[in-house]
């Protein structure tokens, strides 16, 4: 179960509040290591991460995913694992390590397909097709593309299946 110092992490973190969001976050994480509770912990660990790749703090970004990860794989919380590979994917991604991050959203993508969880699918593909674009391997970067927007219709989300369908266009103009 989530704490409240979590919730207010998050809602400092939309805010873009990133000192006040890893403060809530930390204190999160003391709590629920204390409680023991593993699910949290991750999601304590994910978040920040998250922050510190908001800020740009790639190494420390990458060592809070992949505690969570560990975490993550030792419960045997598929999703909770698909989610760290791919937010490793993003880590590296903006790293420029192209290679590193395609492979990761591989991994995301292959659980994210086993428990059939089409925004998690969604998500993958749109990254790797990002990462094709990133290539300027525009074919490969629609055929991505397209699936992604297949499945974010799959997962009732028009508006993201309707931003795929312009970098799509664009890629035609």
């Amino acid at each position: 179960m989530t704490n409240p110092h979590h919730n207010r992490g998050s809602e400092f973190e939309q805010q873009d509040n990133l000192e006040e969001a890893e403060q809530a976050y930390r204190q999160s994480l003391d709590i629920n290591l204390e409680s023991s509770s593993r699910s949290a912990i991750v999601d304590d660990y994910a978040s920040l991460g998250s922050v510190h790749s908001k800020r740009g703090e790639f190494a420390q970004a990458e060592e809070m995913h992949t505690q969570a990860l560990a975490i993550a794989i030792e419960l045997g919380d598929q999703a909770r694992t698909a989610s760290q590979y791919g937010s490793l994917g993003v880590t590296f991604a903006k790293r420029d390590n192209l290679d590193e991050a395609e492979r990761l959203y591989r991994l995301s993508l292959e659980i994210n397909t086993t428990i059939d969880c089409h925004v998690g699918m969604a998500r993958d593909l749109r990254n790797i097709g990002g990462l094709y674009w990133r290539r300027d391997n525009f074919e490969m970067a629609r055929e991505f593309w397209t699936k992604a927007r297949e499945n974010y219709l799959k997962a009732e989300m028009p508006a993201a299946a309707d931003e795929i369908q312009e970098w799509i266009d664009d890629l035609e103009s």
